[in-house]
């Protein structure tokens, strides 16, 4: 579906950017969302909308520009950010910087460009339990836990989650 063949009530309704439309928790929002809200599911690979109830835009989260013109053309009121790398067998020079690449920086950068276009909107950002460590299974975590990440990649989550909230108004 592309937003010119939306119903018109979705046009007035609130506007969703989910990224990591693919994935598995990012089609399922997706889903959900779209029967209440316009759901715009942005993903640098596209599988097929089988349902056609949300717009796709294919679009990589690591270029700045492709993100400025999805949250420009779309204002969206709410983020949620699912996409990003998970786990990979990388050797580890190379998984430190693209884990950083991808999940922290393409993190900020689309948390501004939703900003820029949108003052108020809310940014959701799917972080991991990894971020507390690998002894987390020993007790129930708490969200004011201190984090131990053993990682690249947990490394690079936390980090994404300690952007600096100030300049982006409504960042969750």
């Amino acid at each position: 579906m592309n937003d010119e063949t939306l119903p018109t009530n979705a046009r007035t309704m609130k506007t969703i950017l989910i990224t990591g439309a693919s994935g598995f928790i990012g089609q399922a929002l997706c889903q959900k969302l779209s029967l209440q809200y316009k759901v715009i599911g942005v993903d640098r690979g596209l599988r097929s909308n089988n349902q056609e109830i949300w717009v796709s835009v294919k679009a990589d989260i690591e270029d700045e520009r492709a993100l400025k013109d999805v949250c420009n053309k779309y204002l969206p009121d709410v983020v949620i950010h699912c996409a990003g790398l998970a786990h990979q067998k990388l050797n580890s020079k190379t998984s430190t910087n693209l884990y950083g690449k991808i999940n922290s920086i393409a993190t900020e950068k689309l948390a501004n460009a939703a900003v820029s276009a949108n003052p108020s909107v809310y940014f959701i950002f799917l972080s991991s339990i990894s971020v507390y460590g690998e002894n987390f299974r020993k007790k129930i975590i708490k969200e004011t836990d201190q984090c131990f990440p053993t990682s690249s990649y947990a490394v690079s989550k936390l980090n994404a989650e300690n952007i600096d909230p100030s300049p982006l108004l409504s960042f969750f």
